[in-house]
């Protein structure tokens, strides 16, 4: 939570910002350009209609306070332990031992840098002008998984096989958006900006490998 001074008469000096964190899954994929933050979700499984119930509980809990802020595509250092990892590390992992890839090339996303995300949060909540709402901050651009799986064998010189498929858009029985792709409007308005995604993924690498 983000504390900042009060100034109308009658507050205390220090007010709380509520913020919390949804997804690209609340969309349902039928546009073929990013989704602003006026775009009506639409989710097509129970995870994105959960982000999108947690998004109404925060903005009708706390109208005047609440900052939502929806990403896509995380992956950072730290990795998530739900998932033993992140999406990065994984297809390093499984290029390194010589495995053949096979990825989704159907599904066009906004890959984003946990590093790059965390910066924008705090400028976005440091701004004087940031008014409650909802809030897309995502790394510019778009690729398809397979794309951004080709880039870090690229970027990396990885000599691995990687295939492209079509499982349309279905992992198992889950469904995904063929297209969430978020479009950062509000927050680059405040001067609040993310670099191109193959940017922060070389960056990334770079660091992690070397």
């Amino acid at each position: 939570m983000h504390r900042f001074k009060g100034s109308r008469r009658g507050l205390p000096r220090h007010r709380v910002r509520l913020v919390t964190f949804s997804s690209d899954y609340v969309f349902g994929g039928d546009k073929r350009s990013p989704y602003s933050e006026d775009d009506l979700p639409h989710p097509l499984q129970v995870y994105g209609i959960t982000r999108l119930a947690g998004e109404h509980a925060a903005l009708a809990t706390a109208p005047e306070h609440a900052v939502v802020i929806r990403t896509c595509g995380l992956y950072g250092a730290s990795g998530a332990t739900s998932k033993g990892g992140n999406f990065v590390d994984g297809r390093v992992a499984e290029a390194r031992a010589g495995k053949t890839i096979e990825m989704a090339m159907e599904q066009t996303v906004a890959p984003t840098s946990t590093d790059d995300l965390s910066k924008a949060v705090l400028a976005l909540l440091l701004h004087p002008a940031l008014t409650p709402g909802i809030y897309h901050l995502v790394n510019e651009g778009q690729c398809s998984w397979y794309e951004l799986t080709m880039a870090i064998v690229q970027i990396l010189g990885l000599s691995a096989k990687v295939i492209p498929v079509d499982r349309g858009g279905k992992t198992g029985a889950m469904r995904r958006p063929l297209y969430s792709v978020l479009d950062n409007r509000k927050a680059r308005h405040l001067g609040v900006a993310l670099p191109p995604w193959r940017d922060a993924l070389e960056r990334y690498l770079r660091r992690r490998y070397g």
